[in-house]
């Protein structure tokens, strides 16, 4: 689903500025907008995540050709401060404590893809074989996860239900051709 293969990254930023924690449950819809639909991934979606500190996140996910700028983004409410992240586009904090003023990236995709191989150069080359990305990365798609099951299925979702239905997908590859 788009949440997960996109919106992770807008979701990821959140979680970052949160402290990596996850969340307890999420609340979700979604819908098919397309017109000739092909597959069963939704085009649009709006989840609020809930994490045990009482911070909520929301995010709104948008993948069909209209006039919308946002395409996905996640908000992040709390006591001092407000956040937003965007996979395109302006970020910003705004706190009592601090904030940041945010900036602006369009080309997300192709500044990230640079980034990550210069840094996978840099630390070969230094001989730096920590990877401290993978505990927030595997947040991150569990998050997400969590986020388009609950979509899916129009409900709540706890982190805890996810995790114990332990569900595997097989792909739909019906109609593609080599």
């Amino acid at each position: 689903g788009q949440i997960v293969n996109s919106d992770i990254h807008a979701i990821d930023a959140a979680l970052w500025i949160a402290g990596d924690i996850t969340p307890v449950s999420a609340q979700g819809s979604s819908s098919i907008m397309r017109a000739d639909p092909h597959g069963n991934s939704n085009d649009t979606s709006s989840v609020i995540y809930r994490f045990e500190n009482d911070l909520m996140m929301s995010h709104t996910g948008e993948h069909i050709k209209n006039l919308n700028s946002k395409l996905a983004y996640a908000d992040a409410y709390g006591e001092i401060g407000y956040m937003e992240a965007k996979y395109k586009g302006k970020n910003w904090v705004r706190s009592r404590k601090g904030g940041y003023k945010g900036g602006e990236r369009n080309d997300l995709y192709r500044w990230g893809a640079e980034q990550n191989v210069d840094t996978f150069h840099k630390n070969i080359t230094q001989s730096k074989y920590d990877n401290p990305t993978v505990a927030p990365s595997i947040n991150s798609n569990l998050t997400s996860i969590l986020g388009r099951e609950a979509a899916a299925r129009n409900t709540t979702v706890t982190f805890n239900e996810l995790l114990k239905e332990n569900k595997a997908y097989q792909a739909d590859l019906t109609g593609m051709t080599l």
